[in-house]
Formats: C-alpha cells, structure tokens, sequence
C-alpha cells in the first residue's frame, strides 16, 4: 500500500527538499520501512501518536486550513493545495461540472480524486475529506440505488436492516471517491409541518436513538477499526439539538417551550446511542433554544457534547457547522450581541464548532481566524484541539492510507443487491391504515385474488415523486429523474399476465374494475421549502383524481407517498382502504411485492398522526404537543392484511381559529408613506420586507379582529446600521390614537439577519380596522408583525374615497358600462384539467350580458380600492378593447364546427350581438402552446440560415387555421383592428444575428395584408 501511496505522491509534484517524512524518502525513490516512515504516515502507529507527530509539524496557515471547509462551486484543486483546507463538500445538486448530466459515478471520482491531488501535493501532504448530503443513498448521483427516505424506515422498526443499508449506502458513496456522509439526521420531529420531518426516523426519542446507531454503524462498521476500510465512510450524528422542537415546526426555528436542560434530557439520549454507535461527526443545528442558536451554544457544544463529566458525552471526534450557519449567529453564550463574520467565527469555534461549512466564505474565515489567534480572540489551544479532532477522524478513517477512490467498488454502485435490499426496504416501510370489509372480508385481503386493477394518481408513474427531496438535486423533482422502478412498473412486473392492469393518471374510465388503487401525496421538497407546505393537504390534482374515482362507484384504496402524514380526514370514509408509502426511493417494486405478493404489512407508524396541523402546541417538557382527540392514527399503529379497520376517532372540529398565530405581511399594506420600498428576504419563507424606513415613515393595514381584547403582537425586523440601538415604530388606530410602541430595536448584525420583538398588551376592539404602524427612527427593516387572535382583513384595500355628484355629465358612448362575463371560475386554475367544474347555472354565465355598471356611485365594500370617476369631465380616448387570437386558441376554436366557430366569434367582435372586441393580438411568428411542433415563417434545416427571406411562408397559419378564423372574424367585425405581439424574437426577425425588424414589418405586412384586407 505504501508503494501506491508514493507513487501518487509522486505524480502530484511532491519534489521539495524541505518535504519530511514519506514525502522526502518518496523524493530519494527509496522504498521506506515503517521505522524510516514519520509517525504520522506509519499506520501501525497509535492513531494519537500520529496526530501529534502532525501537529507538532503543522504552521498555523495549515492548522486554520484544515478547519475550513469550501463548496466544490467555489474552490479548486490549486486552492486545496495553496490554502491547506481540510475538507470539500458538495451541497445538494453541486454536480461535477456544474451539470447534472454529469453527474455519474465515473465524473464524481474524477473530481473528487482532483481535489485530493491537491491535497496531497501540500507539504505534509494531509488528504482531504470529501463530504456529501448522501440523505438516502448516494443520493446527488444518477444510477444510485435511493433508499426509503428515513421516516420510512423507522416505519419498519427493523435495526439489523437500516445498518445493511448503510453499509450499501457507504458502498456507493466511497465508489464515487467521497470519503463522508451527512448522515443520518437523528431528529425528533414533534411537528409533522416541519420541512425536514422525513429525514427523521419519527417522534419518538428511543426509536431515533436505536435507528441512528444501526445506520451510522453500517456507515462506518461495528468498531473504528472498521471505518478505517475502503468501503465504509465517516458518518454524521445530526443535527445536535433540538431539531423539531422549534416553535411552529419552523425549520431554523427556535425552541421556545423548554429550557437547555430540558431539551438535553430529550436529545442527549439520541445522541449518546450515535456516538456509542461510533459517530465521529456532529453537525451543529441551525435552531436555536430560547434565541440562542446552536452554533454560539458552549455549554452544549463543549460542555455536554465533549465534556467528560457526569451527564456529558466524551466526544472526541469534531463537530462541523451547517451550511453558512456560522453567519446566522447574533448573539453569544453570555447573552452579548454578535455582528460580522470575524466577530461570529470567533464565536463559533469558541463555542466548540471545529470545522466550519464555508461554501463562498471561506478564504475570509482563513483570513478571519489567523487574524483572531494572533488577536488572542481564539486561543491557540483551541486551535490545536480542533485540529486535533480533525486529524484523529482522518487517521481513523483509514484517508491517509487510502485516499483516491478505489475503483474495484465501481460494481457495487446501483447494484443488484443493493436495488434488492432497497426494496425489501420498501415492503417494510408500508403502513396499513385502513382496511376495511368489501364484501365479508378486510379490502387488502382479496388483492391477490382479484383480476381486473385500475390503478391512478400522479405517484405511480413518477421516480422523482416517490423519492422526493434530496434526491439527484436538493429539492427533488417530479419526472424521470434517474434510474429505478416506478410503482406501477413494479405492479405490473409482479402481478405479470395473470391480471388486468390498467391506468389512468386522473382516475377516469374506472368503472367495471374490480378495484381502483390510487398513488397521490406530496411533491418533492427540503427543508424549509417543505415547512407546512400546503397544510399538508392533497393538492387540487389528486382531489380530482379522487372524486372521478369516487363517481364510478368502485372499491378504492389510497396509497400515499409522502414525507409524513397528510391532511385526510375529511376524505377518509371514500375509501376502504388506506396505505402510507412515505417516500420509498428508486425501487417502487417494493410497493407491489406487499400489495399483490406474498409479503404482509408490517409496518408501524413512527409518528402520531393528526386531524389537524393546527392542533399542534408548542413542544414543552413533560407534555405532548398534540392532545389526544386531535389524534387520528396513533404512533405504533399499522394493521395485516387480515386485520380489519378498528373503531376510528370520529373527526373533530378544527382547534379555535381565535388561538391561532396569524402574521400579517408587512408588504401586504392598504397605503404607505413615500419611500419604503419592497424587497426580497434571504431566509426561504420569509417573502418580502419594506425597507428604506425613515423615521415618520408610515404604512397602514386593514385587520380583523375576531374578539374585543388585550393582544400581545410580535415584530419581525432587521437592522444594518450599527448606529441604530433604539429605533422602533408607533401603533396607532385610524383615529390617530396611540395604541402601543415597539421600542429599543436597531442593529442585528445585517439586514437581513432577523429577530422578533414583542409588543404587549394593545387594546383592540372587534371587526375590521385600519391600524397604522409608523417609524420613530430609520435603521430597521420590517417583515411582518402577528398575534394569536388576529389577522389581515379578509381583501386588502387602499383607500376607499368618496362619490362625486355628477352636474354636466360627459356621455360615455353606447354601453360604455355594460359588463359581460366570459371567463370560468377560478380561471387560472387548471382543474377542469383532472375533471369535469361544471356547476348548476353555469349555463347562463357563457358570454352572457350582466347587470350594467355604474361607475359613479360608492360602493360598499370597504376593502376594494375605490377609483373616482368625474361624470364632469371627457377623460382621454381609448384605442380598443379585445383579447388575443393565438394558436393555442385557434387551435381549440377550430375543433369546433363552421356553426359553432361563427356563433362563439360572433359572441366575442360583433358590436350588434356580442360584447363588441375592436382589437385582436396576434402573436406573428411566435409558435404557441399546442401538441405541434414550434415553428417560425423562415425554418431551415439545422446549421442553414436565409438572410434574405427566400424561403418565407405563413403556409402554415393558413394550414393551421390561424389566417380563415381572423378571416371570419373581419367578415363579422370590418373595423377589427390587428396588433402583432411577439412573445420572444422569431425565426423572420434575425439577419445574421442581428434584428431586421423593418424587413420583417414589411414582409409580414405584405403577407397578412393581401390575406386579411
């Protein structure tokens, strides 16, 4: 092995006469015995004596450097060698190259073993480790086996297969040269609404505890003896404390209801199982427990974490921020305000971060930490104990004996057997929910006898569905994202010939089926960009899917594939059966090996499922946040297939609107003072802010106020001037009074770095009310303000104004006010789509008058904008009202016949029987949204160009319909006037690259003119 490692040294320019140790002997071309070897490359060394043989041979510029970590988007191989850093990661969706097309096994070694080069050209040559989000699987590569999510194997309650799983996964990650797993996250998700809940095992702290241990010992081995092998990876106990605590399921939330002390009773039990398990990585968490966030947090990072103490740890191997987590803390241990990335480095690793995630920052966090040693800001003893950690892991880890990928793991990467073990996985994980008697015996009971299956719903046929986030990309996404199994694929592969099998995505034509089975739950999503998503309701496709199936009058069950529990109360007793799927990976045979095979359910729920997301409460010691009559399944529940439905909790009421936390948006205004500006927050979720305030800067909002009372209300705001210390607003009601003051805000370290303060005690009388929220300085940015008991008006609104009483009205012409409805409810919606909208008295609404405006009297809504109209006076002329004729249109106009085509344009131009349209756009050369392919007025071949036009043709408009409907629209309406609207530069505009829009004006012209005139 020594002969492989000098050669790569070699090959990597190691040619220094000051190089010691390996480096120099591999210089002389001598073949070193272990007494010649330097401590630290003598594997048969104690791990200790080799980690201060290193350190004692280190300078601070290699010591700071190995406690950085950089992106791969960010960093080259020559700044791995020149700036000494210790690791590298690939965030979710950081391809090699960029791309995700290249984003293969073969690709990854090759960037991953470039890196490394680098590494091991330095002086000491110290390897890198290469760090992946690997959530489920090697999860950002294409072709790799997905496993179920970990929700989904809490579900299965089986230990000994979660640690197989690992030793696959870790398989597949060192075949891609990568060296360390962010995983597993070890958390305790008590708010399902919480993005991240399916990376958890479930809700309860010993099922965590013993899922964790199994999977970060199948990442690393049984012993560390073991982590030292090619095929085992360093794992990642994460994130250290209190993930789903945090108030509201927030994601980078904080925890609210309990204490430090209380949160460690909860959590230090997880994590003493990962690290007896072996963990030789924490990841700090984003949350913060009461306002502190976790990287700032010494007393939980050094003092319990590594601390050797009754009731502490004695964790000896480094903790790793999160992603550009260090640059979230705003405040210190102690309680003092922390603003700058210099001032919050400081913090962290003095708190006990020892490697810091720095995708882009990273060469100002070396800069930054040199500086703080010799500012005595970090002492060097802290330092050498990071450092110190970091090299144990690396020496246990086996990196400096073997640290370019080992190639012979190629064939284990989307195996075989690893594909078989994901979807044994897959039959574990299934829930039975529902069950009940079709015809004398429990639904799930008689699949396998049945003959005729329709089977629907958007998940059956979708890879990137049923694998939902971190999956290829961080966020997932819908389609055929890499390689696998879909779930009706799996069906059909094992129910074979001998059954039916038939499928439609929105559930139609299902009648005359013996059974319809239906795939629907959530899309893809991480993080915070799944938090409360929806409301964790079926979206408006699978409803409709489920009401086409609901009318042919079949047995249905519903299979969910999903992250958690989702929202079905209310459409529970359509079905008589119910299955959780959770989000099962590539391999969706696993589905059907439980449904039509011989394998049963086994399955157990890892979490409690609610009626309601409402009903959840704040997570609080020695209590469950969620009371038992908003309970609908139980955490351990999951029936057999013989097993029929129990008695089921009737559904509740919803939990009182009154004590629900409202926000009101701050760009959500009715009216604002000039000069506040709008703008988008950095935090996901956190939609947009007003900024630019000055003090006697204004803004006014309309709330409604269920109840009369005392409210507390709390102000989310920003500040990036230092000089800021006591700004604040005034609440006043729409008399002018005085109704509280948010006072003593200002600084928080950026504009954009965000904290919440509460004002206490504002009377407010019910109804609808204009309040009005005015600055008594600059210096802050506002997102929003909220309270339990209230919230936004039912419709924003502006100022209402008044009448003006007409004394010489101007005529505004012949049914200048008459108003006619043509357009369907909700018409962006696309549910006519999945199934028929029609409702009882759509039948007058086509095109038919309504009742006649009148714009000059005062309405009586008092949200709507009031625009006044003087009858006194001629207002400018307009050059035409109309809509669009555009090939999707015409496409759809000229499925109808001759009859039909001449009533409906008659309906739309005619100034004697329609709404009288006087203009029509016409999108010239700018193919539209149908099944034909795109087409300009001048295609050529692929590589020919015709810059003087001789091939062009609008044959095609006229093959297509577009020129005989605007014919017939002339015949009826002879002064329709035409205007061309190019969405994007067509094919006719472009001589050479350049723009000839005169040219194309007049030979359009000439073309259309002949045609239409």
């Amino acid at each position: 092995m020594w002969k492989r490692k000098l050669s790569l040294l070699s090959a990597s320019i190691m040619i220094s006469s000051s190089l010691s140790g390996i480096a120099a002997l591999a210089n002389e071309g001598n073949d070193p015995t272990s007494s010649e070897l330097a401590v630290y490359w003598n594997s048969s060394k104690p791990v200790e004596d080799r980690v201060s043989d290193l350190l004692a041979k280190m300078s601070l510029d290699e010591k700071v450097g190995q406690m950085v970590q950089a992106e791969r988007a960010s960093v080259t191989p020559d700044d791995v060698q020149n700036y000494y850093l210790g690791s590298v990661l690939s965030g979710g969706g950081s391809f090699p190259n960029g791309k995700q097309s290249d984003s293969t096994r073969e690709n990854w070694a090759s960037l991953v073993d470039s890196y490394q080069s680098g590494a091991l050209s330095t002086r000491l040559g110290i390897p890198i480790l290469y760090g992946v989000d690997a959530i489920h699987g090697n999860s950002n590569l294409l072709g790799a086996t997905l496993f179920p999510h970990n929700i989904g194997l809490g579900a299965s309650r089986d230990t000994a297969l979660v640690e197989q799983i690992g030793v696959a996964a870790a398989q597949e990650i060192k075949a891609a040269g990568t060296h360390w797993a962010f995983s597993p996250t070890i958390a305790d998700p008590q708010n399902i609404q919480w993005g991240r809940t399916y990376e958890g095992f479930g809700d309860n702290q010993a099922l965590v505890g013993e899922m964790g241990a199994a999977f970060i010992k199948g990442l690393q081995g049984e012993t560390r003896d073991q982590l030292k092998r090619t095929d085992s990876v360093v794992a990642t106990a994460k994130h250290f404390f209190g993930e789903g605590l945090t108030e509201g399921g927030v994601n980078q939330g904080n925890v609210t209801g309990m204490t430090e002390e209380q949160v460690t009773a909860l959590d230090l039990p997880i994590y003493k199982a990962a690290i007896d398990a072996g963990a030789r990585t924490v990841m700090a968490s984003y949350s913060s427990i009461q306002g502190l966030k976790m990287h700032a947090n010494k007393r939980l990072l050094t003092d319990v974490l590594k601390g050797t103490g009754e009731g502490q740890l004695g964790f000896t191997g480094f903790v790793i921020s999160d992603y550009n987590a260090v640059q979230q803390i705003t405040k210190d241990w102690e309680g003092k305000a922390v603003s700058g990335l210099k001032n919050q480095i400081s913090v962290a690793v003095n708190a006990g971060v020892d490697m810091m995630m720095m995708p882009t920052d990273w060469k100002t966090t070396i800069t930054n930490l040199k500086a703080l040693v010799a500012e005595g800001g970090i002492k060097q003893e802290r330092i050498d104990d990071a450092v110190t950690r970091i090299l144990r892991v690396k020496f246990e880890s086996g990196v400096f004996e073997h640290p370019m990928t080992d190639n012979k793991l190629a064939g284990t990467f989307g195996s075989a057997d690893h594909r078989a073990l994901a979807r044994k996985a897959v039959s574990e994980s299934l829930v039975l929910l529902k069950n009940n008697k079709v015809n004398g015996s429990p639904i799930l009971s008689q699949l396998s006898g049945m003959n005729k299956i329709f089977v629907a719903g958007k998940s059956a046929t979708d890879i990137g569905l049923q694998s939902g986030g971190w999956s290829i990309t961080w966020q997932g996404a819908k389609g055929n994202t890499t390689t696998g199994t879909t779930i009706l694929q799996g069906i059909q592969q094992v129910v074979g010939s001998k059954k039916n099998v038939i499928y439609n995505k929105h559930g139609r034509g299902a009648e005359g089926n013996d059974v319809a089975i239906v795939f629907i739950g959530e899309a893809p999503y991480a993080e915070s960009n799944g938090d409360g998503l929806n409301k964790l309701k079926l979206d408006s496709e699978d409803l409709s899917t489920l009401d086409n199936i609901k009318a042919s009058g079949i047995p249905t069950i519903v299979v969910l594939v999903s992250g958690r529990p989702l929202m079905i109360g209310d459409r529970l007793n359509d079905w008589a059966g119910l299955v959780e799927a959770w989000l099962p990976g590539t391999e969706g045979a696993g589905v059907a090996d439980v449904l039509f095979g011989s394998k049963d359910f086994t399955g157990k729920l890892p979490v409690r499922w609610p009626f309601y997301t409402e009903a959840y409460t704040n997570p609080a010691a020695g209590q469950s946040n969620l009371d038992p009559k908003y309970v609908l399944f139980n955490y351990g529940y999951g029936l057999a297939k013989a097993e029929e439905t129990p008695l089921l909790p009737i559904m509740p009421d919803k939990p009182g609107q009154k004590d629900l936390y409202v926000k009101v948006e701050a760009e959500n205004y009715t009216a604002k003072s000039d000069g506040l500006k709008s703008e988008n927050t950095s935090d996901i979720g956190g939609g947009q802010d007003i900024g630019y305030t000055s003090s006697g800067a204004w803004l006014e909002y309309m709330i409604n106020v269920p109840v009369s009372g005392t409210y507390d209300v709390d102000f989310r705001y920003a500040g990036g001037d230092a000089g800021t210390t006591n700004g604040g607003m005034l609440i006043l009601d729409a008399g002018g009074h005085t109704l509280g003051e948010l006072k003593g805000v200002g600084y928080t370290g950026g504009w954009q770095t965000w904290q919440t303060a509460t004002v206490k005690g504002i009377n407010l009388t019910a109804g609808d009310q204009k309040i009005k929220l005015q600055f008594t300085s600059g210096g802050i940015n506002f997102n929003w303000f909220g309270s339990a008991g209230f919230g936004p008006a039912a419709v924003q609104g502006g100022n209402t104004g008044g009448a003006i009483t007409p004394q010489n009205p101007v005529s505004g012409g012949q049914g200048a006010v008459q108003s006619w409805l043509s357009s369907e409810r909700s018409s962006q919606s696309q549910l006519w789509y999945y199934a028929p909208q029609w409702q009882p008295g759509d039948e007058v609404k086509q095109l038919t008058p309504q009742k006649n405006l009148d714009l000059t009297s005062v309405g009586n809504d008092v949200y709507a904008t009031t625009i006044n109209i003087d009858p006194n006076k001629q207002y400018q002329t307009i050059t035409g009202m109309g809509s669009s004729m555009e090939e999707s249109t015409i496409f759809n106009i000229t499925k109808m016949s001759d009859a039909k085509q001449n009533e409906l344009l008659s309906k739309l131009v005619s100034n004697v029987n329609g709404i009288g349209m006087s203009m029509t756009r016409l999108t010239i050369g700018t193919a539209d949204f149908t099944s034909r392919q795109f087409y300009s007025y001048d295609d050529m071949p692929p590589g020919q160009t015709d810059t003087n036009l001789a091939h062009f043709s609008i044959q095609k408009d006229i093959d297509y319909g577009i020129i005989p409907v605007l014919k017939k629209i002339i015949a009826i309406n002879p002064d329709m006037k035409f205007f061309r609207f190019a969405m994007e530069p067509s094919g006719l505009d472009e001589n050479d690259g350049q723009h000839d829009q005169g040219l194309s004006e007049r030979r359009v012209s000439a073309c259309f003119g002949g045609l239409l005139c």
